[in-house]
């Protein structure tokens, strides 16, 4: 949803109210910018989080903030610089992942968000997820990076790590290694403790299902 050239907007629908533009927060990204707006996660009790950026032409030039908007207070910006929002569960807790802005200064030049990291908010603060493995290859012009989510456990995937208890597992632990599988990427995590995502099999690019996710037991994978 897009109100102004070059810029684009987070939204909510429902079946009554139609759609709604969640705006840009009061980001001002200067005179010769445009702010932008993604909404990427959505709770039962209909919070929604994502992140507002600012714009040149659809370029990440100079800010990238994460949002919780709620259908009874409206939207805040989270105290979190250079960070997305990609999960929120029916607790409030929010994951997401975070890095800096790096290269050119110079005008018409664009900048890129380098994600290094993961983190959760809670109660008003950020705690670090340790999810650095340096993925300072992780570059876009519209600000990517590898998608954090949580379940109502708190439990926290992201990139190839579990995050539980203040614990971090590397997921590649979890199956039997004799049935070949290699795990690169997670895209999300259910109440039930089954995750999704991307790895290979025998070699074999494909996207995969882990099941019976303890640290401390064998889990089960397939395709």
């Amino acid at each position: 949803m897009s109100t102004t050239a070059g810029s684009y907007r987070a939204f909510l629908w429902d079946g009554v109210a139609g759609m709604q533009n969640l705006g840009t927060f009061g980001v001002n990204a200067g005179t010769t910018l445009n702010a932008g707006s993604e909404a990427n996660a959505i709770n039962d009790r209909g919070q929604v989080v994502g992140t507002v950026y600012g714009l040149l032409g659809g370029l990440l030039f100079n800010t990238i903030i994460p949002f919780r908007w709620d259908p009874a207070s409206g939207g805040t910006l989270l105290p979190q610089s250079a960070a997305k929002a990609t999960g929120i569960n029916d607790a409030g807790q929010i994951v997401g992942n975070s890095g800096s802005i790096q290269g050119s200064h110079m005008s018409f030049m664009p900048r890129w968000y380098v994600v290094t990291n993961a983190f959760v908010w809670q109660a008003g603060s950020s705690t670090t997820l340790g999810f650095s493995t340096n993925q300072t290859t992780y570059q876009t012009d519209g600000g990517g990076g590898f998608d954090v989510s949580i379940n109502k456990h708190a439990q926290v995937v992201g990139l190839n790590h579990l995050w539980q208890d203040g614990v971090r597992t590397d997921l590649n632990s979890l199956p039997d290694p004799s049935l070949g599988w290699v795990i690169f990427s997670t895209s999300d995590i259910n109440d039930a403790a089954q995750i999704v995502g991307q790895g290979t099999h025998e070699g074999v690019s494909t996207s995969f299902l882990l099941s019976h996710v303890t640290p401390s037991l064998p889990a089960s994978i397939s395709v």
